[in-house]
């Protein structure tokens, strides 16, 4: 599990746990109260995951079904400089860019290829919702004095759109090799986001209602089912309805 410790980490864990999966988390953080089988690394860092990689093996830690979570929280969004695009910080576009998109690309690099070397395997990967629909900061005029914009910057959608893309094009490199691949698109979560944001965001939704971590946990279910073994290459938008607009 990569990026673990994040609100859609925690609710994918939740979910991998209630089917009776083996874990074993990672983070670019630390934990106030590490859980058993977790280990923080700088997760874009190639030589970070190649050792970890090792570590796990010489462990005879097996990684049968990877799952890729965003790593970019909207309370560290206060922390970047979320002006106009043409003013945004190339510090901060680089570093979300590494830790949303590269740190992914990397995972799946490492793991991907043990996964096709014993001819089985599954990777699914989580992207916010921006990825496809870019949040109108009109919606959240007002707020930053308090929150900073709450609008996520374009660096994010790129990241979020790139985990998307890299989704096809793995399903369309493994083929036959055993190894699904397949993404989820979920909306803000009502844990995760400042209350302003959410009540305006809210609006948008069609079910009329913000996404809780157990909706999240829910819909990440298909995938984790054992039996689900014909779907490659997809997206599901777990975003009450968002995306018919």
């Amino acid at each position: 599990m990569l990026h673990a410790n994040t609100f859609a980490g925690k609710a994918a864990t939740q979910a991998a746990r209630e089917r009776g999966y083996d874990l074993i988390l990672v983070e670019r953080v630390p934990w106030d109260d590490p859980p058993d089988n977790s280990f923080v690394i700088d997760t874009s860092d190639p030589k970070d995951i190649e050792n970890l990689v090792r570590k796990l093996e010489k462990e005879c830690l097996r990684v049968d079904f990877l799952i890729t979570c965003p790593a970019l929280n909207a309370n560290e969004w206060v922390d970047a400089d979320f002006r106009a695009f043409e003013e945004f910080s190339l510090v901060d576009w680089d570093r979300i860019i590494r830790e949303n998109l590269n740190a992914q690309m990397l995972f799946c690099r490492f793991f991907g290829k043990r996964m096709r070397e014993r001819g089985m395997g599954r990777i699914l990967q989580l992207a916010s919702n921006v990825a496809l629909d870019p949040h109108d900061p009109r919606h959240f005029s007002g707020m930053s004095t308090e929150f900073g914009l709450v609008h996520a910057p374009a660096a994010y959608a790129c990241a979020m759109a790139g985990v998307l893309a890299l989704t096809r094009h793995l399903a369309a490199e493994y083929q036959d090799s055993g190894v699904l691949i397949n993404s989820m698109v979920f909306g803000p979560l009502a844990e995760a986001e400042p209350e302003p944001h959410l009540e305006s965001y809210k609006n948008r939704i069609p079910l009329g209602r913000i996404m809780t971590a157990e909706d999240l946990k829910n819909a990440l279910d298909i995938f984790l089912d054992p039996e689900s073994s014909y779907i490659t290459g997809q997206n599901l938008n777990a975003d009450g309805g968002v995306s018919i607009w």
